[in-house]
């Protein structure tokens, strides 16, 4: 029992941790001139480019409308993971393993 008390607390810890936002700027509602401004970043990308989750983020409105929450890293070994509220993640595949865009998961490298 105590095991997973502590296991929670970790993970509730690691959510607050891993916020990019300071909880007193977010309201929880993105603003107008941000979601342009990344769908823009996000159309650039598109061209041939890998995200990352400061100058090149792909966790726009459009692509959570579109239910499009994982994309391409700049690291072969990683991938960017979006919440469905534009929070993004980079994530990393297990060792050996890189991302494949294509499937949307991490593979074994050909």
């Amino acid at each position: 029992m105590k095991t997973a008390a502590l296991l929670t607390l970790l993970a509730l810890i690691f959510v607050a941790s891993a916020s990019e936002i300071p909880s007193e700027e977010y309201d929880g509602v993105e603003s107008e001139e941000s979601m342009e401004a990344r769908s823009s970043e996000t159309k650039k990308s598109k061209s041939g480019g890998h995200f990352d989750c400061e100058t090149n983020n792909p966790c726009t409105a459009d692509n959570a409308i579109k239910e499009r929450f994982y994309f391409a890293a700049k690291k072969p070994g990683n991938f960017i993971q979006c919440s469905q509220f534009g929070s993004c993640y980079i994530m990393t595949c297990m060792d050996g393993l890189i991302w494949d865009d294509a499937v949307k998961t991490c593979t074994t490298p050909t």
